[in-house]
């Protein structure tokens, strides 16, 4: 998520770059042609900002730019700053008139935020959450239900074709926005977040002992569709995610990772990692099965047997399929 000082930008990096081009007049940006397949612009720093070839690259998530020719680089509002030759306040001001939507932030008195440090004290308003729809075609097709999607509060930005998973800390603070686009396989994240374990905060809360761990948000919530308590550690596994894991309470962990090296790699991590009070058990995919997401119906209530997986009791949270 890109922010400017108490606010979020709210626009995707090719409509702001395509607006910033129809407001300069000083020619700069003139021969600016976004790709489809990448966010390459012309550097605003060197040749004045008129390269035929682009040579600065900006991040679509956090709007950090880098020119690979002259080295400039910054955040977005910097970019903007060095499009119109102007000040930064200028600059910030001219992306939060346009783009910006309050960011409420919640910062505990005596723990000062720390620049270059990861920012852990920073909690999002839930209310934003509000402007974006309720669920897609998208989520129907990779088999997670409705139900799901309202429990976990998912969500879908049809500016930008992707879905938006809030991810919260281990107190339930909404802390950060993890986004997989509809239209290719790329998963977003800031990348100067504290690293989260997805749905972490659901088995603290309801104090359960076993939950099963998988890579991705799509992995995680196929098992809530299935009735087994799931988490997800969003990619690779960071060392405040086995922190929080080593304090959450649970006593059994069952890895249902990708069925390739990397799953391996993430199995291994924790077996070296996690506290000897986690029993680790590892569930494999059948064979020519990738990932959990990947699994029938009929696999499913397999692997539920297999392994002795968990099932939510009670209703502790009710589940129903349904279909768009």
């Amino acid at each position: 998520m890109i922010t400017v000082d108490n606010y979020y930008i709210d626009e995707e990096i090719s409509k702001i770059v395509s607006d910033l081009k129809a407001n300069l007049t000083n020619g700069k940006l003139a021969f600016h042609e976004m790709k489809t397949a990448g966010y390459s612009v012309p550097c605003p720093v060197h040749k004045n900002g008129l390269e035929r070839k682009n040579s600065c690259y900006i991040d679509p998530e956090t709007g950090a730019w880098h020119c690979f020719s002259c080295d400039a680089s910054g955040n977005l509002a910097q970019f903007v700053q060095a499009c119109f030759e102007s000040s930064y306040d200028f600059a910030k001001d001219w992306l939060i008139r346009r783009y910006g939507k309050v960011l409420t932030t919640s910062i505990k008195l005596g723990d000062p935020i720390q620049l270059g440090k990861k920012n852990t004290g920073i909690k999002i308003d839930e209310s934003i959450l509000d402007d974006y729809t309720s669920y897609c075609q998208y989520l129907a097709q990779r088999k997670i239900n409705r139900t799901v999607c309202e429990e976990f509060n998912v969500k879908y930005d049809p500016k930008e074709r992707k879905v938006i998973f809030p991810v919260y800390n281990i107190k339930g603070d909404l802390v950060l926005f993890a986004k997989r686009s509809i239209d290719y396989k790329s998963f977003f994240m800031p990348k100067d977040a504290r690293r989260e374990v997805y749905n972490l905060n659901i088995i603290i809360k309801n104090n359960l002992k076993r939950a099963m761990i998988a890579e991705g948000p799509i992995d995680c919530l196929t098992g809530w569709c299935h009735n087994v308590p799931t988490i997800a550690t969003l990619g690779s596994i960071a060392d405040e995610q086995i922190e929080d894991l080593n304090k959450s309470g649970i006593n059994i962990l069952y890895a249902a990772f990708d069925n390739d090296q990397y799953g391996e790699i993430f199995r291994n991590k924790l077996k070296k990692k996690l506290g000897k009070h986690i029993i680790i058990v590892d569930v494999y995919m059948p064979n020519g099965k990738k990932d959990v997401n990947d699994l029938s119906d009929s696999e499913w209530e397999q692997l539920i047997k297999q392994y002795n997986l968990p099932q939510i009791e009670n209703n502790l949270i009710k589940f129903v399929n349904d279909n768009v």
